[in-house]
């Protein structure tokens, strides 16, 4: 975080606009965001994954909580950035609820985009669902 924080203090006298990718945990750093916001950031993409922790535990992401997304979003939100919010549909543990449910929480925190997305591996060592489902673009010879 030192190097960004030292980056955005270069960026901020040329004025400029700009977006990039966060952790959410760059949410809890008041800092980075106050000088991502100042030095020109309009946006981060944050990969939230799903908003069913079962889901984002299947892709081994399990420091991404669940329940912390609403306040990191708003917390981006304080100082005047957008979120894109990632999000993956198709996990062992999604249910047909789970479109709706997203769209629910995607408007209450005002997430102003978001890139929806199914799972998908190149390799065996990827998290991939255990049914071993993948998108129509799979290719098992990449196995």
């Amino acid at each position: 975080m030192e190097y960004a924080k030292t980056l955005f203090r270069a960026l901020t006298p040329h004025r400029k606009w700009w977006s990039s990718q966060a952790s959410i945990h760059a949410a809890q750093d008041d800092e980075f965001l106050e000088l991502a916001a100042s030095s020109g950031c309009k946006q981060l993409f944050v990969g939230l994954e799903s908003i069913s922790q079962s889901s984002v535990n299947e892709v081994r992401k399990r420091f991404n909580r669940v329940s912390d997304y609403g306040r990191a979003i708003e917390r981006i939100h304080s100082h005047g950035i957008a979120v894109q919010a990632g999000i993956v549909f198709g996990f062992d543990n999604d249910g047909p609820t789970i479109f709706g449910e997203t769209l629910d929480f995607l408007e209450a925190a005002g997430v102003q985009k978001c890139n929806l997305q199914h799972p998908y591996s190149l390799s065996r060592n990827s998290a991939v669902p255990a049914s071993g489902r993948r998108g129509p673009d799979s290719d098992a010879r990449l196995e």
